[in-house]
C-alpha cells in the first residue's frame, strides 16, 4: 500500500480538524439525530457522564459524522475529497475511502504483529480480507469471537480508517443472528451503536470498545 496506514491516519486527523472548524454547520441537527436512532443510556442518567464515558461517546458520534452522515449528497470524507483547501495527495486518499470504507463484523482468522497485517472474514458475506492495522495484529484475544470496525482500500491495500474498534467475546456460531443489525433502518453502524451504547441495547454486556 503506497499511503501505509499512518498516512491515513494522518489524512483523516486533517479531516476531523477541518470540520471541527465548520462544524456549525451541521452539527445541531447532526446531534439531534443521533441522540433520537442511538439513545446512549448515559446521557439520560441524572448525572452527567464521567469524561471516559464523553470521550467514548464522541469518539462513537465522530465515527457517525465523518463517514455516515448524508451530507450535501455524500459524507464528510466525500466532501472533503472535492475541497480545494486539502492537499491533492490527501483528497486522493479520501476519494479512496469515500469509494471503499464499510462498517461490518468479523472474524479475525490470523494476525502477525510482526507486519501489523490481519485477515477478516465478514461474518455476512463471507468473503475475506487482507487488512493492515497495527491495532488489531496486537489484538491476539480478539481471535475468538468477532471483530467489528471499518476498513477501507486505499492504494491497493485494505486498512482501518476509522477509530471505533468493537470486540465481542460471543462465538459467531452461537449468536442468535435474528437479534442481529445489518438491516437496520439506520444501516449496520448506527444500529450497533444503538445495540451498544442505547438504553436498551443488546450488546451492553458482551461487546467492548477497544
Amino acid at each position: 500500500m503506497a499511503t501505509d496506514v499512518t498516512g491515513v491516519e494522518d489524512v483523516m486527523g486533517e479531516v476531523a480538524h477541518f470540520w471541527q472548524l465548520r462544524k456549525f454547520q451541521f452539527i445541531e441537527e447532526a446531534t439531534d439525530f443521533w441522540m433520537n436512532a442511538v439513545a446512549p443510556k448515559e446521557c439520560f442518567g441524572d448525572e452527567d457522564p464521567d469524561l471516559d464515558t464523553t470521550l467514548l461517546l464522541n469518539q462513537f458520534f465522530t465515527e457517525w459524522l465523518l463517514f455516515e452522515m448524508p451530507y450535501q449528497e455524500s459524507t464528510l470524507v466525500g466532501i472533503t475529497a472535492l475541497r480545494d483547501e486539502i492537499s491533492a495527495e490527501s483528497r486522493n486518499v479520501l476519494k479512496q475511502i469515500a469509494e471503499t470504507q464499510r462498517f461490518s463484523s468479523f472474524k479475525m482468522q490470523w494476525l502477525n504483529p510482526d507486519t501489523s497485517m490481519v485477515q477478516l472474514r465478514d461474518v455476512y458475506s463471507g468473503k475475506c480480507y487482507i487488512v493492515e492495522s497495527a491495532h488489531l495484529a496486537d489484538k491476539a484475544g480478539w481471535l475468538e469471537g468477532t471483530v467489528s470496525c471499518r476498513i477501507a482500500y486505499v492504494d491497493g491495500g485494505w486498512c482501518c480508517p476509522g477509530q471505533v474498534f468493537l470486540h465481542d467475546g460471543a462465538d459467531w456460531n452461537e449468536v442468535d443472528q435474528s437479534n442481529y443489525v445489518s438491516a437496520d433502518t439506520y444501516g449496520y453502524y448506527v444500529g450497533l451503536c444503538r445495540e451498544v451504547l442505547g438504553r436498551d441495547g443488546k450488546y451492553r454486556k458482551s461487546l467492548r470498545v477497544h
